[in-house]
């Protein structure tokens, strides 16, 4: 049943807390306390780092924000692959949160275009972690751009309505 089930995958995550060293324990609750939640959590962290990214955006500083945008796009990149388990070191989020950049954007950035990007970024992550992908620059430029395209295109459509 369903019951024992439940309670057969919650004694051996207990069992395996009890075996791990004391400094490992919080790192293993953390982790089987946030499967459920995950996709809920990882929309939580895509819809901080868009209001930050519009926040930063709305500073009339045109390309001077760009370093600014893109940490934010790679803070929330390490989140969301600590989040899914997965390793990422810095310059490997610098690159992805470059090549989303450079995705035909532009170098002037106002608010709700960094705030459009960082969505677009947020998003295209999460799905490719979700699924257990690797990330290919070209193809997360690209996706980011495709994705970017379509949330600019549903923000115009909402706003005519």
């Amino acid at each position: 049943t369903d019951d024992q089930a439940a309670w057969n995958l919650a004694a051996l995550s207990d069992a395996i807390m009890n075996a791990l060293p004391p400094s490992a324990r919080l790192e293993w609750q953390f982790c089987t306390s946030v499967t459920k939640d995950r996709g809920s959590m990882a929309d939580n962290y895509i819809l901080g780092a868009t209001a930050a990214a519009a926040g930063i955006g709305v500073v009339p500083l045109p390309v001077a924000d760009m370093p600014f945008i893109i940490g934010t796009q790679v803070t929330l990149l390490i989140a969301l692959f600590r989040l899914y388990g997965r390793q990422l070191d810095s310059s490997t989020a610098r690159s992805l949160a470059l090549a989303a950049a450079s995705a035909g954007l532009g170098s002037v950035i106002a608010g709700s275009v960094a705030a459009a990007c960082t969505w677009a970024v947020g998003h295209v992550a999460k799905n490719v972690l979700e699924q257990g992908g690797e990330f290919d620059i070209d193809d997360f430029k690209s996706s980011v751009r495709r994705m970017y395209t379509q949330y600019v295109k549903d923000r115009k459509t909402e706003t005519l309505r």
